[in-house]
């Protein structure tokens, strides 16, 4: 399955532009869903800079995902 997953007050507790703290169990049930064989989509209206500091957020965050604004291939 596909699954696309909103940024912004999702993963995460802050409210756009900034970056809070992640989301309890959200890297768990991320890293689950993946290990299940799901195609997890980061999905976020950020761009550029914002969008840099999101990618770059969630891998210090040790939170995996496929793709992130694109579509499976």
């Amino acid at each position: 399955m596909i699954i696309a997953i909103d940024f912004d007050g999702t993963i995460h507790t802050g409210v756009y532009s900034s970056i809070g703290l992640p989301r309890t169990h959200a890297r768990e049930v991320i890293h689950s869903l993946r290990a299940n064989g799901h195609y997890v989509i980061i999905w976020t209206c950020r761009t550029g800079e914002d969008l840099l500091e999101a990618v770059n957020w969630l891998l210090e965050k040790g939170i995996e995902f496929d793709k992130i604004n694109d579509n499976h291939p």
